[in-house]
């Protein structure tokens, strides 16, 4: 990929709502390209998203949770966690922990209730828990 693709995409990541024409002066590429290129990468962007503050809407306990669970369960795990509203992401891991899954609740009683419920569906091995303070860097990478 040239350089100019990926300043572009670097461009993107900063602010997807930026315009051609901001990011053709940002850059030192001219409009035209800019356009072309944005067209031509569209198959690489997943979508155009913001990164929310989730304190400031009231969603004060942001936890990290790696665990293992048998194969057998695993999809039916998948699922339940996509359709739950308080997850934020989820990770399939290599290793004995097979799965990360990051989850923000109201508070610590909303999580425990969601860990329990949790717990009582499915067989969970080797939980480990780590609560969230602060995010000092996050979607960073090409920014």
């Amino acid at each position: 990929m040239k350089s100019t693709d990926l300043e572009i995409l670097r461009q993107l990541r900063k602010n997807s709502r930026d315009s051609i024409t901001n990011i053709s002066k940002q850059t030192g590429i001219p409009t035209s390209t800019v356009f072309c290129k944005i067209k031509d990468h569209e198959r690489l962007i997943k979508k155009y998203t913001a990164l929310i503050d989730f304190s400031k809407l009231g969603f004060n306990n942001w936890m990290r949770l790696v665990f293992h669970i048998e194969r057998e369960e695993k999809e039916r795990l998948m699922e339940l966690l996509k359709e739950n509203e308080n997850i934020n992401s989820i990770h399939e891991l290599v290793g004995e922990s097979n799965i990360m899954i990051e989850t923000i609740h109201r508070n610590i009683k909303d999580y425990l209730d969601f860990l329990e419920y949790l717990q009582s569906k499915f067989e969970i091995k080797e939980l480990q828990q780590f609560h969230v303070i602060t995010d000092k860097k996050q979607e960073a990478f090409m920014n």
